[in-house]
Order: structure tokens, then sequence, then C-alpha cells
């Protein structure tokens, strides 16, 4: 036989996963009954029932033998890696740019007409010189500006453009004499010529695009490292000089030799080194040339239209090859180089059919009914029988349940139900979703280990051990879950941006927003939108925050319904006293609710309890209120009830309301206590200022902006991992000074900083500064970094 064709090679028989499971049950059978049982032909009930059984097991093993990406791709789907926190190449790889050369390179992936660019950095101030010249075969009169836009877009923090210029040029005008091939064009041939030329002085960058193929053979770790993606671009080491260009030149198709090759700048010297002003004077007519060709000593002639139409085209097609992706070398074209997707297929292999289905009727387990002809025994022994093989499809069931599941358990999108803590692998009716016993999974539990596998992936942690010590709020399961998804889901991005700053162009949006920014707000699950100003989320909800200063608090003692004797609150002079407790049916439907049903809920909350029939509210309330345990149902007797609230901050309780309806107001109790969550975390958020956009003498110094009056940021604790936090996301050569603003700074801070970030680039920022300057020197609590 031919051991290189193509053929299809039969297992045995006797290899076979049924006949295996079939030979080990039969000989597991025999050895257990030994000569009790000795009929083990086709037609014996024994064999029958390890028959269908085995038959159903070799099902299952096919159901599971598929590709990974085949369970993770949903009917009519493509495989997506990305919604699994498997992130394309380009995604990962590529990193910000840091150093003059990825600016460089930035600049010259995006703007194909730069024919130079110069940066230079002032080490002391972060400011950058940006000098570029263009291509003498293009024209680009908005190019300064374009430029500029593409460097505030991509700057770091506390990096500033001081100018973009074009590099003045000093024409060099050249002069050869050189043979070339018989039947060559010499315009095509001396329009090659200038064409190297004008690439050697511009320092022979090379741009490629990675396309159905890698140029050159590399990995796509190497092709992708940088700041430009899947364009790579090659800085070239050269003398830059005539000895070396003149090498180059001589190597050129359809050359053969040159007799003389030198360059003139205006005043006539010969120029043998070349700097970055160079630029080669193309001629524009025939008399401009001063350049001979022969072939075998006989002088050639050549069309100068010709030439420039010669030149125009290598231009545009180096152009083109910039923009367009490198195209495969023969064979079929594939995808995208740099992205190793593997293919899923949609398999129906989650259902599963009963065995008693596949079992000969005289058995009575179809349709439940035996023949006239059962005898008594027989009828007796299909009931357990019946339970046995119902016990066995539910095992088959539940693994196919699970196989379903691990697409939406691995998943990091919205909207899969296994975000969920628990999760029913065995549907039924009238199940409690809520009660944890040997029907349920962890789904929690193993969606966590995944995360936790991601994070050791990237590099990163979503769920920071001391994070979880601040949940007093109540974050659930199901919340931890989701906060850690959309971190994950941006972590490409958060990673490779993470030293950026705002777009100082791009004005104010939910977008504009620096990179420690976004990494801060996904992780700590704040909101990054600037056009929302957190000041004004309790003005919103028409309630104002009580000062927590001591000389306040007389006042806050007569706004709260103090309760001046404790001793009402013990219970041997109280009916009843209850702690309100976590509820997981009511938590379970609260995260059902849509947002209109939940300020349904809000709006009666405040209409029925009496302790907002005004609209101030104690730091200690609003913060404290967000836990459970603070608040207590007293029974006064004669069916009425009280809502009392210890505020932990004032050491004192404080009655919140009053009716006779028990079940109401425990219900008020929860809403309250949700309200109050909402409002904290809607509250909370970080602004990062670059001090300098400020006031310049401030160099290399960022300010982070928090409010101080949310439940995590009051927290001294919390303050201190937030300092370790900002440290260790910072980069090390820049200083930080967190502030925390109370509710009025904030408003102040965020009306200047909304005009600041507007009118940036232009003039007239300069009041808006001063303004946020004032805020942040005379805030009440400073830390430096």
């Amino acid at each position: 036989m031919d051991t290189d064709g193509l053929y299809i090679e039969q297992k045995r028989k006797e290899d076979f996963l049924y006949s295996v499971l079939q030979k080990k049950t039969l000989d597991e059978i025999q050895r257990l009954s030994g000569s009790v049982w000795t009929d083990f032909n086709a037609h014996d009930p024994g064999v029958t029932i390890a028959d269908v059984a085995n038959y159903a097991l070799t099902e299952l093993d096919y159901k599971l033998g598929f590709d990974l990406q085949d369970y993770l791709t949903g009917e009519a789907e493509a495989f997506s890696p990305e919604h699994f926190g498997l992130f394309f190449p380009e995604d990962v790889y590529s990193n910000a740019p840091v150093t003059p050369d990825d600016y460089r390179k930035l600049l010259y992936a995006e703007f194909p007409a730069l024919e130079w660019i110069g940066i230079q950095c002032d080490a002391a101030t972060g400011a950058y010189n940006i000098n570029v010249r263009c291509s003498p075969l293009d024209e680009s009169p908005d190019i300064l500006e374009k430029v500029q836009a593409h460097f505030q877009a991509h700057r770091n923090l506390c990096e500033t453009l001081k100018n973009v210029r074009l590099q003045k040029t000093l024409p060099l005008f050249f002069h050869a004499e050189l043979e070339i091939e018989a039947g060559a064009d010499p315009a095509e041939l001396l329009a090659l010529v200038y064409w190297h030329i004008i690439r050697y002085l511009s320092g022979s960058v090379l741009v490629e695009r990675a396309g159905e193929c890698i140029p050159g053979g590399l990995s796509p770790e190497e092709w992708l490292e940088g700041p430009t993606g899947k364009t790579r671009v090659t800085i070239p080491r050269q003398d830059n000089t005539e000895h070396e260009l003149y090498k180059q030149l001589a190597s050129l198709p359809g050359i053969r030799g040159f007799k003389t090759c030198y360059f003139l700048d205006q005043k006539g010297r010969i120029i043998t080194n070349f700097s970055p002003e160079y630029q080669v004077a193309i001629p524009r007519q025939q008399q401009d040339f001063r350049v001979r060709m022969t072939v075998d000593e006989l002088e050639v002639s050549f069309d100068a239209d010709q030439f420039m139409e010669n030149l125009q085209v290598l231009h545009q097609s180096d152009v083109l090859a910039r923009l367009r992706p490198a195209a495969a070398e023969g064979g079929e074209k594939g995808a995208d180089a740099c992205r190793f997707l593997p293919g899923g297929v949609y398999r129906r292999v989650f259902g599963h059919k009963p065995i008693a289905a596949d079992m000969p009727g005289c058995y009575g387990l179809r349709n439940g009914a035996l023949p006239s002809s059962a005898t008594d025994a027989g009828k007796g022994c299909s009931a357990p029988l019946s339970s046995y093989l119902d016990l066995y499809d539910r095992v088959i069931r539940r693994g196919l349940s699970e196989l379903r599941l691990v697409k939406d358990l691995l998943s990091l999108e919205n909207g899969h139900a296994a975000v969920l803590s628990t999760m029913d692998i065995l549907p039924q009716e009238g199940q409690i979703r809520y009660k944890t016993n040997d029907r349920f999974r962890d789904v929690f539990g193993v969606k966590t280990r995944y995360l936790d596998f991601l994070d050791r992936l990237f590099g990163v942690e979503s769920c920071p051990d001391w994070l979880s010590e601040f949940s007093a709020d109540g974050e659930t399961e199901d919340e931890l879950l989701k906060r850690r998804m959309a971190f994950l889901r941006q972590v490409p991005h958060l990673v490779r941006n993470r030293f950026r700053a705002c777009d100082i162009e791009g004005g104010l949006s939910a977008s504009n927003i620096s990179g420690i920014k976004a990494y801060l707000s996904w992780l700590l699950g704040m909101n990054a939108d600037e056009t929302v100003s957190v000041g004004n989320i309790l003005p919103s909800h028409n309630l104002i925050l009580m000062g927590d200063d001591p000389e306040y608090k007389p006042f806050r003692d007569r706004m709260t319904s103090m309760l001046i004797d404790e001793s009402r609150m013990d219970r041997a002079n109280i009916g009843n006293i209850e702690k309100i407790g976590y509820s997981p049916i009511e938590e379970n439907e609260w995260r059902q609710c849509g947002r209109k049903e939940r300020a349904g809920r809000y709006e009666a909350l405040r209409r029925e309890l009496g302790f907002f029939h005004t609209n101030m509210i104690s730091g200690g309330l609003f913060r404290g209120g967000v836990c459970l345990d603070n608040y207590k149902l007293v029974h006064l007797g004669e069916g009425e009830y009280l809502l009392a609230f210890w505020n932990n901050e004032d050491r004192e309780w404080c009655c919140l309301g009053r009716m006779n309806d028990r079940e109401r107001l425990l219900e008020l109790a929860r809403t309250l206590r949700h309200y109050l969550r909402e409002l904290n975390l809607k509250s909370e958020v970080v602004y990062v200022v670059e001090r300098q956009l400020l006031n310049p003498p401030e160099y290399f110094t960022v300010s982070f902006v928090f409010p101080d009056w949310t439940a995590r940021f009051k927290s001294a604790r919390f303050r201190e991992r937030c300092k370790q936090l900002v440290r260790s996301l910072l980069p090390a050569h820049l200083n930080a000074r967190l502030h925390w603003l109370d509710v009025l700074q904030m408003q102040r801070f965020e009306e200047n900083y909304r005009k600041w970030c507007v009118s940036l680039h232009r003039s007239g920022s300069e009041t808006y500064a001063d303004g946020i300057l004032h805020i942040l020197n005379h805030s009440k609590s400073v830390s430096d970094v």
C-alpha cells in the first residue's frame, strides 16, 4: 500500500468504544453474578439494558469530542475569541509610544506624505519639538495641523508639544555620468536613480503593513512590537555619506557603472556628508539636468516629462504600499497573518434522548404501560428499572447542560446567564434559584477561577484582595463578576495605553480620558464619563449632604430625628427589635428591576418615609446606609413599628420612619439601602489633571481628584490603598498628588474643569486653570505620592 496516499484506516470492531464498554460491562456482570447469571445473549434483559446504556455513553463521548472553539460558537454565529478574553495579537503585543523614535514611527505609519521626521524632547520639561519634511512630489498644505493632532491624541502623561515645523531644506544638485544597459529606458532608469536618492536622504524608512502574510518571515510577536499595530516601521541606521549612497546607486538594475557621481550645494561646493536639511533638487526642465547617460560610449537622450511621470509613479506606488497590506505569495489566500483564528462550528449536541425510548416495548418503559400478558413480578420490576434509567438519563443531561454552559461560563460579555452566583444545571419547574443544593453548580467559583487565569495571562489584578475589604456596601457575587468582566474586556487597551494622556484637542467627551483614569475607573467600578458631573448627583435627587464638621452636629441632630435616649433601643424596653437581614429573593428580584421600576420605588420611598420630608441628609446616613446591619426594626406595640438607623459616624440612633405595616417598612429599608448604594456608586469618580497644563513650571506632576463623601472614599484605609494603586500604575519619573474634595468643592472644580477642557487648545483657558488651581490648593485633604 502506498503509505503516502490518502486512505481511511478503519478501526477494528473490538477497538470501538462501544465494543470496549460492552465487553467490560459483561465481564463485570459475570464477575459480580458468578453462577447466578449465565445467559449473556442479546435477548437477555440485562444484556439489553447494558447494550442501550453503552450506546448512550458512546454517543456522549462523541458529543464531548469536538474542539473547544466549537462549544464557544453559538448558533448562526462565528467564533469570536475576544468575547472570552482571548484577544488578537495586534491588541496584545502593540505598545504605546515612549521614545522619540516611537513617535517617529507613529507619524510615519499615519502620514505617507512625510519624507523625513525629526523629533527632539526636552528632558527637563517633557516638551517635544517636531520637524517634518514632505516629499517634493507631494503637496500637503495642512500636514502640520494633522501631525499636531495625531501627536496630541497619542501623547503620554506630562508630555507636551512645543512646536511642529516644516524642516528648512537646502537643495542638492545631482551631477553624474553613468553607463546604462542596452535596451534600458533612460527616463525610467533616471527616475529610479532620483527616487533612490530621495529615499536615502529621507532616511530610507520602510513602512509595511501585514495582511495575509508577514513579510520577512517574522513572527507576529516580532512584527507587532512597537506603537504602530499591524504596520511595521523600520528606521535603518545609515552613514548618510556620498560613498554609501554611491554604492547603492551603482547596484541598481540597469546601471553598468558611474564615471562621475557627486552632489553640489547652492554655492557649488561638493557635499559628501548629508545632514537632515538636505533635499535633492528635482529637475523640471530638460536644461536643468546635470546627468549624462551613455550606452557603449554613445550618449542617449530622455524625455523630461516622461522622467517626471515615472518619478510620480514610483512615489505613488510607495504611498500605496504603505497603505496596502502585504499580499500572500502563492497558494490560497488566507486570513490576516497576525490573527491565528481557529474556526468554530456550532454543534447540536446538547440534547439527550431518554434511554427508555430505545428499550423494547415489552419492558413497558416507553409510555409507562406493560403488555396485558405481563406477570405481577414483571410489573414489580418495571417501576424500579424506570427509576434507575431516569437517574442515568439525569446524569447525562446534567453533563450536557454543563457543556452547553461552557460558552456562557467563559464569556466576558454582558447579558449571559453564567454571571449568576449560582446556576440551575437541571432546570425544573418551580425551583428556587437561590437555594443551594446538589442540583446547583457553583458558577461563581468556576467563573472566578477562569477570570483569575486571565489575570495571570495578562499580568493584572482585576480583583485585588484589598478591594474585597471595602465591599461592605453589599457588592453581590453577580456584581463582582460583572465588574471583573468589564475590566478584562478592556485589558489590552488599559495595559497598552496606561501612560497615555487625554487628547488636548479632543475637547470634553466620554472617550477622551487618560489611560490611568480608564484603568482606575474600570478596576474600581467608577464612572469614567467626564461629561457627567458627580457633584450634581445628589442635587439632581433634591438631596443636600450636611457638613461633617463637629460644629454642624447640633444642626444634624435636629434634622436627622436623633433618638437621644439610647435606652429606647434596649430590647428590655421594647417589645421586639429585629435586625433587617439579607434576602436573596429580594436581591434577585432587585437585579431584574428596570430603571423605570427602580425610579418608582425610590419615589415611593421618599414619599412614605418621614425622614425624607426634608431634603437634608447626613453623611453618616448617606455612607452608612449602604449597609443593612445599621438598620433595625423596632416593634413599639399595638401594631406600630419604627425604622431606626445607627449613625456610626455620630455614634447615635435616628428615626427614619414609623408605620403600622411591618412588611412595608422592611421593604422600604431595603429600598433605601439600594437607593443610597446607587447614589454612592454614581458619586465615585477620579479626575486626572496634568499640573503643567495648569501651571507650566510644575513639570511631571499629576493631580488625582476624588470625591470625599462616598462610603469607600471616606475611609482612610481605602484612600491609602488608592495611593498605593496610583503609585503602582504611574511612571516612575512622575509625581502624584491626591486631592479629596467635598461636594461644593467638586461642583466648582467640575465647572472649571469642563470649561478648561473645551478651551484648552484655544486662548482663554488661563481663567479656568487658575480656578482649578485655587480649588486644588485649598482642598481639605491632599497627599503626595
